[in-house]
């Protein structure tokens, strides 16, 4: 009787360990993940959109209709500091613009000096930045010096990691907002992303960046920290295993991501979710709203624009603005998406492979007689 049992032992002994290498190995990852963005086609519909279209949160965008009034891009400063203007006296509870202001406008430089005075006076303006690997070319002795100045006054955004595990990839400079606008902003953060890299898909959020010894929060969580009263003092986490076990926690918050502090987005719905009015609208009072207490995050939607900003994502095409507000509700109402644990990884690859030797050992006298 044993004898006869110890071929199925060694089944079961060889299912077990093909099991455990199939969840370790991450074989099956990019078909999860497909599942995953099968869930999001699923459920996208226009009640679901309505549902969950948040509530605070408005994109103010620089569509053709603002181009084709305002004028071409790059715009003068000016036209920040009056949107500013306008938001700030309307009460506006955040103000965010997805654009990259690296240089002084020499040629108008009293519109900087505005600009800057009023993102002070409003005390509730962010600006992003990004990291990239500079191609090698020469950099003018003023461009380093006005980089570094603004990396000082980002500092304060951020926490000090030596990256020894080599964790975090490595990038060779920043762009980032120019001197004085960076010690101007109530806050900043980076805008990288990080689609998968076989498909080019936008699944995932890099919580965290590093650059020369320090970690620098994305720009939404860094808003999340300054609206729901935390600091980066709040952040810990513990990162690094491959296949689980990653904790991110904000306070008491505890945020769902991978061994590099990636967040799977729980995306609301296709392009247009969130509620978007026109810049020039906005400035040209066409448009009457309720600005107190909002959320405002202003972006380029137009096509063609410098800024173009495009994202692949399981429900098609969005702008970089809407990313980052998805991202930014997800952590205000903590509507995450979580990973199945390993074990459950482990027993459903088992079961399914028990099920699978069961049928063929029960069906096998069948074929053979």
């Amino acid at each position: 009787m044993g004898k006869k049992l110890l071929p199925l032992y060694y089944a079961l002994g060889i299912t077990i360990l093909v099991s455990l290498a199939l969840v370790y190995t991450g074989i099956f990852d990019g078909m999860e993940l497909k599942m995953l963005d099968f869930r999001y086609y699923m459920r996208n519909s226009e009640e679901y959109q309505e549902a969950h279209s948040p509530q605070d949160i408005v994109i103010i965008a620089v569509d053709q209709k603002s181009l084709d009034n305002i004028g071409k891009w790059p715009w003068r400063r000016m036209y920040y500091s009056r949107l500013i203007d306008i938001l700030r006296k309307e009460k506006a509870r955040a103000i965010f613009f997805d654009f990259y202001l690296l240089h002084e406008d020499n040629n108008n430089p009293d519109d900087d000096q505005e600009l800057v005075e009023l993102v002070k006076e409003a005390g509730n303006v962010y600006f992003d930045f990004f990291f990239y690997n500079r191609l090698e070319e020469e950099v003018s002795e003023e461009r380093s010096r006005k980089t570094e100045e603004s990396l000082k006054a980002l500092e304060k955004f951020s926490i000090p990691y030596d990256n020894k595990e080599n964790l975090f990839s490595f990038y060779s400079d920043i762009a980032a907002p120019f001197p004085s606008l960076a010690r101007a902003v109530k806050g900043a953060g980076h805008a990288n992303i990080e689609p998968n890299k076989l498909d080019g898909v936008l699944r995932k959020a890099p919580l965290l960046m590093y650059y020369k010894g320090r970690l620098y929060p994305t720009i939404a969580l860094q808003m999340y920290l300054d609206l729901t009263g935390k600091t980066l003092d709040d952040l810990s986490f513990d990162l690094g295993h491959w296949r689980g076990g990653n904790e991110l926690f904000a306070g008491d918050l505890e945020i769902p991501v991978d061994y590099k502090s990636r967040m799977l987005i729980n995306f609301l719905g296709e392009s247009g979710s969130v509620l978007r009015l026109s810049y020039s609208d906005i400035l040209e009072g066409r448009v009457q709203f309720d600005w107190e207490n909002k959320i405002v995050m202003i972006g380029a939607t137009a096509m063609g624009m410098m800024y173009e900003d495009i994202k692949m994502t399981p429900l098609g095409q969005m702008v970089g603005i809407e990313y980052h507000a998805t991202v930014l509700d997800n952590l205000l109402n903590e509507d995450f998406i979580r990973r199945n644990s390993n074990l459950f990884d482990f027993l459903a690859i088992f079961g399914l492979a028990l099920i699978t030797a069961g049928a063929l050992i029960f069906f096998s006298p069948l074929v053979s007689a």
